[in-house]
């Protein structure tokens, strides 16, 4: 009888130090999960951001050439309708060119190149995304799920104005990487040899991303911002020196208007520029991982991670902001 009490205090002594064991080492990679999850929150308003810089060109070419034709009505709505003309080749139009000799058919053609920028970031947005689900996914011990459209996305990856070869390289990486993790059922052992194979398309792929982002499409919403206020301005003093009568409700709700673009303005700036942050400690955080890869459960790599994590929590409001929907 004493023999089966004491073994069978040893087999629940052993069960009691392997369950320690495991949940000091679910804790000791909690903050990897928890960067890892906070890295990939970019996939939720990034498809808006993106889009939205092809319609910010057009937003600025329409404010250029609604301020030319003034008060008339037919070509003011064919200025809105251009976008929507599928094939723009001989298209003839009555709106006169603008100052340096250019028609609104030339900035349409101009913006569209967005369009073609705008499928390949979403392709490797997603990539990117993806890596850092799957890294959280193995800091967790859960096996690696993949995206079965991640093959047909990752061949239809081609080069652009924004994104060249080696970019396109990163993210076709990612992918690959993905897929060999999800199919060779790979785990949290396997999660130093993720961070060590794919630190620099990481670096690559989240760099050309911030750019195009924080610099590129910040910069086109300061053209569109600029080519608004001239609109604007013009429009009042248009109302104050050719109305004997000025209806000061019309000015009130046109400065109302105007104040309302102006915030939507700022608030896109401020998502863009949150984004690029984030993309910095995506950056910071993983190549931190590969500098202490060889101790990924130390209590100094949680405390660095851990901050990482926290950066990108703070950043996650003011991203989200510009498109609420």
């Amino acid at each position: 009888m004493k023999t089966i009490i004491m073994k069978t205090r040893v087999f629940l002594t052993l069960i009691l130090i392997a369950l320690i064991t495991l949940n000091s080492s679910c804790v000791e990679l909690e903050a990897i999960r928890k960067f890892a999850e906070n890295s990939a929150v970019v996939s939720q308003k990034f498809p808006d951001l993106s889009s939205d810089y092809y319609a910010s060109c057009v937003r600025e070419y329409r404010y250029l050439f609604t301020g030319i034709v003034k008060f008339k009505p037919r070509l003011m709505q064919e200025i809105d309708e251009l976008s929507s003309v599928e094939n723009l080749a001989g298209y003839e139009t009555a709106i006169p060119l603008d100052n340096d000799g250019y028609s609104i058919v030339y900035y349409e053609n101009r913006c569209r190149k967005w369009k073609t920028t705008h499928k390949a970031a979403l392709l490797l947005n997603k990539a990117l995304v993806d890596y850092m689900i799957a890294l959280g996914e193995l800091a967790a011990d859960d096996l690696t799920s993949y995206d079965k459209n991640l093959d047909a996305l990752s061949a239809s990856m081609t080069e652009t104005e924004v994104f060249k070869e080696k970019h396109i390289k990163a993210g076709r990486g990612l992918a690959g990487f993905i897929l060999n993790a999800s199919t060779n059922f790979w785990r949290r052992k396997k999660l130093k040899s993720a961070i060590e194979s794919r630190d620099e398309d990481v670096s690559i792929l989240a760099e050309v991303l911030r750019k195009y982002i924080a610099r590129n499409y910040v910069l086109q919403l300061k053209l569109e911002e600029r080519r608004m206020n001239k609109l604007y301005i013009d429009t009042i003093k248009d109302y104050q020196n050719n109305s004997a009568d000025i209806n000061q409700l019309t000015i009130l709700t046109i400065k109302s208007e105007w104040n309302e673009r102006q915030k939507l303005l700022k608030d896109k700036m401020d998502s863009a520029e949150a984004y690029g942050k984030i993309m910095m400690n995506v950056i910071g955080g993983h190549h931190k991982l590969y500098e202490f890869r060889e101790s990924l459960k130390s209590k100094e790599v949680r405390q660095i991670t851990l901050q990482y994590a926290k950066n990108i929590e703070s950043l996650i409001g003011t991203f989200r902001k510009a498109f609420k929907s």
